[in-house]
C-alpha cells in the first residue's frame, strides 16, 4: 500500500490524467486545462476545467472558460480547483451563478470495521447499462432520452484512458446497487456508488465498495481511492470501510 504522504499527489496527478485522456480536445489555459469531448456534450464531468491552484484572477479565469467552452457550443460551466485553499471572496469574483461543491479524496489505509458478506458480483458493462440510463432518468427526468443515453454511455469515452470494471448487488434480477473501477497503472478509483433508493440501508453500498477495492488490490493496484462528498453521509461510510482522506478539492459549475 502506497505511503499516505505520496498518496495525494498521485490521486490529482490521476485525475488530470483521466480527464485529458477521456477528451477528444485538450486546450491549455492559465492554471490547468479544459478537457473537451464533442461526443458527450452533456457531459459535464468530460467538459470540464482543471486547475492545480486558483488563477489570481478568477474574473479572467471565467472569460477563458467562455472563450474556450463557449466556443465548443457548450452552455454549461464547469471547473475543479484541486486545492482546498479556495476562499469565498475568490469565488466570489467568478460572478453570478456558480455553485460551489467541496469534495474530500480519501485513500484506504487499513481494514473495514467488518468485512463483506460477499453479496457482489462483477458484471459486465451491457449488465450495467440500464441502471445507469435509469438512474439519469430518475435525476433529470426532463432532460430527456438522448442527455440520459450521453451520461451512461460516455464510459465509452471514459475507458479510453483507464480500464473499467463494474461490481454490483442484484436482488431478483435486478441491479440494486453498482460501483465501477478505475484502473490506471498501480492505481484504482472506486466511483459511481449508488444504490436505488428502495433498497438503501441493506449494506449494499459497502458490498460494492469493498469489492471494488479487493478487485483493485488483487489488480496490482497498491492505491485505491475515491471522492466524496465534504457534507454527504457516505463519507462517514467510506471511514469505516478503512478509507483515510488525504486532500480535498472545489468543484465549481454554472449551469445554463
Amino acid at each position: 500500500m502506497v505511503p499516505l504522504g505520496s498518496a495525494l499527489e498521485r490521486i490529482t496527478a490521476t485525475q488530470r490524467l483521466v480527464a485529458r485522456g477521456q477528451s477528444s480536445r485538450v486546450v491549455d489555459i492559465e492554471g490547468g486545462f479544459v478537457a473537451l469531448n464533442d461526443a458527450v456534450p452533456a457531459s459535464y464531468d468530460h467538459n470540464s476545467a482543471w486547475l492545480v491552484e486558483p488563477t489570481p484572477d478568477p474574473g479572467a479565469l471565467v472569460a477563458r472558460l467562455d472563450e474556450v467552452m463557449g466556443g465548443a457550443g457548450l452552455r454549461h460551466r464547469r471547473m475543479t480547483v484541486q486545492s482546498p485553499q479556495v476562499g469565498a471572496v475568490w469565488v466570489a469574483g467568478l460572478g453570478a451563478g456558480w455553485e460551489r461543491g467541496d469534495e474530500v479524496l480519501m485513500a484506504l489505509a487499513g481494514e473495514p470495521d467488518r468485512p463483506a458478506r460477499g453479496q457482489a458480483v462483477e458484471l459486465s458493462w451491457p449488465d450495467v447499462r440500464e441502471s445507469y440510463v435509469a438512474s439519469w432518468r430518475r435525476s433529470l427526468p426532463a432532460a430527456g432520452p438522448e442527455v440520459w443515453r450521453q451520461l451512461a454511455d460516455r464510459r465509452d469515452e471514459t475507458a479510453r484512458a483507464c480500464l473499467l470494471r463494474h461490481f454490483a448487488v442484484v436482488v431478483d434480477g435486478k441491479v440494486v446497487a453498482r460501483a465501477e473501477l478505475r484502473l490506471s497503472g498501480r492505481t484504482g478509483q472506486v466511483e459511481d456508488v449508488e444504490t436505488v433508493e428502495a433498497y438503501r440501508g441493506r449494506g449494499y453500498a459497502r458490498e460494492i465498495v469493498l469489492a471494488a477495492a479487493a478487485a483493485a488490490s488483487d489488480s496490482g493496484a497498491d492505491l485505491c481511492w475515491l471522492v466524496a462528498d465534504a457534507r454527504d453521509w457516505p463519507r462517514l461510510l467510506y471511514v469505516r470501510l478503512g478509507f483515510v482522506e488525504v486532500g480535498g478539492a472545489t468543484e465549481l459549475t454554472r449551469a445554463p
